[in-house]
């Protein structure tokens, strides 16, 4: 399902930067590395969760743009066997804008849990399994 405004503004951004967020993404001609930098842009200067004093407990801080790559997988010339690139939020299972590669959309979630699904789903009798490359894009 495509991310939506709404999904934007209910993970943290205001409906200014959402809006601007969104318009990237859909631009088909917008590399996907401008748009999680942008997002890393923005959720750098989020306050670690939990500090209500200063933000919503449900805003993550970004510390930057993280990839997972899997050896049983080429997608293509460009983009290799790299599966995932998101945002490093501080956590496994925190939420997170990510963008799947092999299904060429974003989406928010965690990318622990992507992971498990994309281990359970993945070509089988592969002798090896996707690794978590950082700071490789």
């Amino acid at each position: 399902m495509p991310i939506t405004k709404k999904d934007l503004v209910e993970f943290g951004f205001d409906e200014k930067d959402a809006k601007k967020l969104l318009d990237m993404i859909q631009d088909n001609s917008e590399p996907v590395d401008n748009v999680l930098n942008y997002a890393h842009s923005l959720m750098q200067w989020w306050l670690p969760t939990g500090d209500k004093k200063y933000m919503p407990s449900h805003r993550y801080t970004s510390y930057g743009v993280e990839a997972i790559r899997d050896e049983c997988y080429f997608v293509d010339h460009y983009w290799q066997n790299t599966v995932l690139l998101y945002l490093n939020t501080g956590d496994t299972y925190s939420p997170t804008l990510y963008y799947d590669v092999i299904k060429d959309i974003f989406g928010i979630g965690s990318w622990g849990d992507w992971f498990e699904w994309h281990e359970n789903h993945r070509k089988r009798n592969c002798r090896y399994g996707p690794r978590r490359i950082a700071g490789t894009h």
